[in-house]
């Protein structure tokens, strides 16, 4: 201790306090001490050893109650107050409270509005940096985080937490009316509409409830009524005919052959359709077509003869028995196979057969979507629509 006197007199300069102070501790500019990862180096032993442990050699504690992975004890200490359940740190602008200050400091700038770290490749600004940093994965497509169980991998740390609760069976958001319990936050805030009463189109039919599915409904019986029986299935039936479907979907699309309007036409053959899926469906037979089979009236490619086949029926009215004796096609598009019983009339396909029939039931099923008139016949609603058109070209 004779190298470091306990007292000083009052006129010495600080930088030759300075300097007894690191001759003191053995501390010289040179750095004689080298790292053999990097390419820094060090006054004293301690310094290297510090940095060797912190950078290169870093301590991975993992916790015993998640899978949050620390440096340092220190770390794990701070990181543990979360599950110890206190908060001390509240905020002033709303009830939430914090287990540490630095989760605090983090939420008031969001109140705040400050946005300090900025993305270098767009213009987006974020509260806190580890929301930079997954941003920033968006832009690298980087995805570091990856599932210990399955092959999964995840840009977000909380989505790969999300992702391992899925495989351990933790289902901790909990609904407070029913069994039900899920992973995710949003999977819970989507099932409790379904216990809100009025708010969905499965109605009870013993009380004005409403729900959203057919199980809420049944848990309704079980609950309010003691019912076991699950609740009778919906129809829709449509208005211009005698048909009833299990879903709005299907009366919807029922409905548009009522209009007589195909709007999806196929640019590879004469085929038309109601509905865009089913021209997408269509076209696919196309897409696996070699090129090989080819219709004879529209030059459309089909993959089999099969598919042709009933191309040829529907769209041209050649029928398989036609098809089958080697009639000339040529000939064979003119012939009108399905006759009407009520009257001399004959058609191509069973389907025009079938809307001519509800002519003579006195039912005007094809309806003008712009001035809701409705006909006996397709050809008669075509020619309405037409009148639209020449009277929208003459307004313009």
């Amino acid at each position: 201790m004779d190298k470091f006197p306990r007292k000083f007199p009052s006129n010495i300069a600080f930088q030759d306090f300075h300097n007894i102070f690191r001759n003191f501790l053995n501390i010289s500019d040179s750095k004689p001490y080298d790292c053999g990862s990097c390419t820094q180096s060090f006054s004293t032993k301690p310094q290297l050893e510090s940095h060797v442990n912190w950078v290169h050699h870093r301590k991975e504690i993992q916790c015993n109650q998640c899978h949050v992975i620390c440096r340092s004890t220190g770390q794990m200490r701070r990181h543990q107050r979360i599950h110890s359940g206190t908060k001390d740190y509240k905020c002033n602008f709303c009830p939430k409270a914090f287990a540490n200050a630095r989760y605090l400091k983090g939420h008031l700038n969001r109140h705040k509005g400050i946005k300090r770290h900025k993305c270098a490749t767009c213009s987006m600004a974020f509260v806190s940096k580890g929301h930079l940093n997954s941003h920033v994965r968006t832009h690298t497509k980087q995805r570091p985080y990856k599932c210990h169980f399955c092959n999964a991998t995840f840009a977000v740390k909380y989505c790969l937490d999300m992702h391992v609760k899925v495989h351990l069976g933790k289902r901790d958001q909990k609904c407070p009316h029913c069994p039900f319990a899920a992973v995710y936050k949003g999977d819970l805030t989507k099932h409790l509409k379904c216990h809100n009463p009025n708010h969905g189109p499965h109605k009870c039919s013993h009380c004005s409830a409403s729900y959203l599915t057919r199980r809420c409904l049944f848990l309704h019986f079980k609950s309010a009524h003691n019912i076991h029986e699950k609740a009778p299935r919906p129809k829709y039936p449509c208005s211009k005919c005698t048909k009833v479907y299990n879903n709005t979907a299907s009366l919807h699309r029922h409905q548009l052959t009522h209009t007589g309007i195909k709007e999806f036409k196929c640019a590879a053959c004469a085929a038309e359709f109601y509905t865009k899926s089913h021209l997408q469906r269509h076209i696919e037979q196309h897409t696996r077509a070699t090129g090989d089979i080819v219709c004879p009236f529209c030059k459309g490619p089909f993959p089999t003869r099969l598919v042709l086949g009933q191309h040829k029926l529907n769209w041209h009215g050649v029928s398989i028995h036609q098809q089958k004796h080697g009639t000339a096609e040529t000939q064979a598009v003119n012939i009108k196979a399905h006759n009407c019983t009520l009257c001399s009339k004959s058609f191509k396909t069973a389907g025009t057969l079938k809307c001519h029939m509800l002519c003579h039931q006195g039912t005007k099923a094809f309806q003008c979507l712009l001035c809701l008139k409705s006909f006996g016949r397709k050809s008669s609603l075509v020619a309405h629509i037409k009148t639209h058109k020449r009277d929208s070209d003459n307004a313009m």
